[in-house]
């Protein structure tokens, strides 16, 4: 049984220098369909989630805790490689940290407060209030501080006044500096 084939014009092998007919191969072959996987409901729903109003306080500790390491990364870096004395270094540390906070805070905690990126003037008042609102409550953190000190060991008079400080903050930029408008 002799059986036909269709004349098949032989691909003769490339070199590697010769780029134009390595090119003209490729666009000939046949390129396997890409299979589109669909998302992971478990993960849209996980998502969802994070992304939920209820998550905002999770995601105002995490922003808040990596805020906290930027300030202490650089504390750490002005006054142990720079030689700085430690309250000019703390202050700039605690500034850099909040500045590094209100753009996590905009960004991430906040993410659904604001309909249009672009508006300067809406950026730079919520600056502000975020400013004044971490003012406040650096200071209501020292008098929390304090009042606990007399009562309580120096590190646990110190986490009273974050916490309380923290939760003022929050509410703080819910209500005022991020408020839905």
């Amino acid at each position: 049984m002799v059986t036909s084939t269709p004349h098949v014009k032989p691909v003769k092998p490339t070199s590697r220098h010769s780029r134009s007919s390595d090119a003209s191969v490729r666009s000939s072959a046949v390129r396997p369909r890409s299979s589109h996987r669909r998302p992971d409901p478990r993960v849209s729903r996980l998502t969802a989630l994070l992304l939920s109003p209820l998550a905002r306080p999770l995601r105002a500790l995490g922003t808040g805790s990596l805020s906290a390491l930027v300030q202490f990364a650089l504390l750490t870096l002005l006054i142990d490689a720079r030689h700085w004395h430690p309250l000019p270094a703390s202050a700039l540390a605690l500034l850099l940290g909040a500045q590094v906070n209100f753009v996590l805070s905009y960004v991430i905690t906040w993410h659904d407060r604001h309909s249009d990126h672009r508006r300067t003037g809406l950026i730079l008042r919520r600056w502000l209030a975020y400013q004044g609102a971490t003012i406040g409550t650096a200071a209501l953190n020292i008098v929390v501080f304090l009042a606990a000190r007399d009562v309580l060991p120096t590190l646990a008079a110190a986490a009273i006044g974050n916490i309380v400080a923290g939760i003022v903050n929050f509410a703080l930029n819910d209500r005022l500096v991020f408020h839905r408008r």
